[in-house]
């Protein structure tokens, strides 16, 4: 039994047109003639080819089927169409439904124009989940950039960005939950570059979890605007995180590489999608990352959201290497279209010193000191519902053949950072300070195997020691990068 086309063809209906009988064997045809026209009933399932759009008939159906009604259990409605064949399937293709037709009455419109008016009761029930539409824009903007004319001077790659991630953190600390994180963020676009500065991007971003019953936990369509001149790279859109260039190790991973007090790393799987603007340096002695990410709106149900950083190092020219490095960090909810919940601010900021000092029996070696201090205002319109800390940060971490080794110390009083990693915090799970002054330490080792170009898996362990508390954790990730050329100029 083949479903009717839904092309633009009219098949004629003829006036001695006969019913089949029904499968079910209920009824059979009954012909009268009114206005010298034929009006026939049909007990049998009938089907409609070419079904006019009717915006009161698409509201009940999809209604129905949002309820888990019958239509026939609904009043019924009288649509018009052309056509009403019956040689073919009982099933007809209506607003993004199937509809088992039980009864279809139809008649000639006594003026002569044509039409049938047919009064319709059936079954509905769902073919298919419908598309997002925000997801098959992105599927149609990726194909408009495949297939439509470019000039000579373009250049198209499609490119694929994937990661692949498992996380698990055994804490059992008043501070932070341990959690296991499993799944994979894989962003699939299409770069035009439109001349040697300025390059379109257009796609998508997936990031999914194992076990969960949803599609993705979170999809995002990817636009950015790059425009690239020497050292300068300025990014209008879907902003890059994570970069690769921080290095290998857990604590490095972050969206943006910034210490773990400030953000925390496992952002860059429970949120890796960021959008705004992006400023970005890569000079011989200057390298920057500066950025707007819009996290939120403002809506009636809540504040907008946005975090906005700098991170940088500025290298000297020393006989050992040092680099004098800052970072930034703001998260700000507020808004003034609607007065929804406290306006709360978080920053912190600092700068650091990083000494790489060469050592024989190891390829790299790295001594990083920061002096932080952070500003966390919960309530704008509360007097004392600001406060101030402060925090210092050493890091200690020696490469060698593709492995990794690191020590971090960190002391810190009245530390309260939002999107910070909370065992760097004074502030308990419950809301509670459990002092002023706070000590952590973590050391972890880092493996990474190079399998294929553009292939890379890692894998971590630490062990954190959190006041009196140790905990441990584990990580694996792979992640997968390649461009695929489709237009060369």
């Amino acid at each position: 039994m083949t479903e009717p086309r839904l092309d633009c063809l009219e098949p004629r209906v003829h006036a001695n047109h006969v019913n089949r009988s029904a499968e079910e064997g209920r009824g059979t045809t009954r012909s009268t003639r009114r206005f010298g026209k034929t009006e026939t009933r049909h007990d049998a399932p009938s089907v409609f080819s070419q079904l006019r759009r009717d915006s009161t008939m698409q509201r009940d159906v999809r209604s129905a089927v949002q309820h888990g009604s019958d239509l026939d259990r609904r009043s019924t409605r009288r649509i018009t169409v052309r056509d009403c064949p019956l040689d073919t399937s009982p099933r007809c293709k209506f607003a993004g439904f199937c509809i088992d037709h039980r009864e279809c009455a139809g008649s000639v419109s006594p003026r002569g124009t044509g039409r049938r008016k047919v009064y319709l009761k059936g079954i509905i029930r769902t073919r298919m989940p419908p598309l997002p539409r925000g997801l098959a824009a992105c599927f149609v903007l990726v194909l408009s950039c495949l297939f439509r004319p470019a000039a000579a001077q373009e250049r198209v790659t499609l490119l694929s960005d994937v990661t692949f991630y498992g996380d698990n953190t055994e804490f059992f600390n008043p501070f932070r939950d341990g959690e296991t994180l499993l799944g994979t963020a894989a962003t699939v676009a299409v770069d035009v570059a439109l001349n040697d500065r300025v390059t379109f991007r257009g796609g998508l971003f997936t990031n999914h979890r194992f076990g969960s019953e949803t599609f993705a936990e979170q999809w995002r369509p990817v636009f950015s605007l790059t425009i690239d001149n020497g050292p300068s790279r300025f990014v209008f859109g879907t902003l890059e995180t994570v970069p690769r260039d921080a290095g290998i190790g857990p604590d490095r991973t972050g969206p943006h590489g910034l210490l773990p007090a400030l953000q925390r790393e496992t952002l860059a799987f429970t949120r890796p999608y960021e959008a705004g603007l992006q400023w970005k340096l890569n000079g011989p002695r200057v390298e920057q990352d500066a950025w707007l990410n819009w996290q939120q709106l403002n809506t009636r149900d809540h504040r907008e959201r946005f975090d906005a950083g700098v991170k940088g190092r500025i290298s000297l020219k020393t006989r050992i290497p040092v680099a004098l490095a800052y970072q930034i960090h703001h998260v700000h909810e507020g808004g003034q279209l609607f007065d929804t919940g406290p306006v709360r601010d978080s920053l912190a900021a600092g700068p650091g010193i990083i000494v790489e000092p060469r050592v024989p029996i190891f390829d790299k070696t790295a001594v990083e000191s920061y002096m932080m201090w952070n500003k966390h205002i919960s309530d704008r319109a509360v007097s004392n519902g600001s406060g101030y800390g402060h925090g210092v940060f050493v890091r200690l971490s020696a490469e060698k053949n593709a492995w990794r080794g690191h020590l971090i110390v960190w002391g810190t009083c009245d530390w309260i950072k939002e999107d910070g990693d909370e065992n760097y915090g004074t502030r308990r799970q419950d809301g509670t300070i459990f002092h002023p002054t706070r000590h952590y330490g973590e050391i972890g080792l880092t493996r990474v195997f190079y399998e294929a170009d553009g292939v890379a898996l890692e894998g971590a362990a630490r062990v954190h020691r959190t006041e009196r508390d140790y905990d441990y954790s584990y990580r694996v990730l792979a992640r997968v990068n390649f461009d695929f050329p489709l237009l060369a100029p």
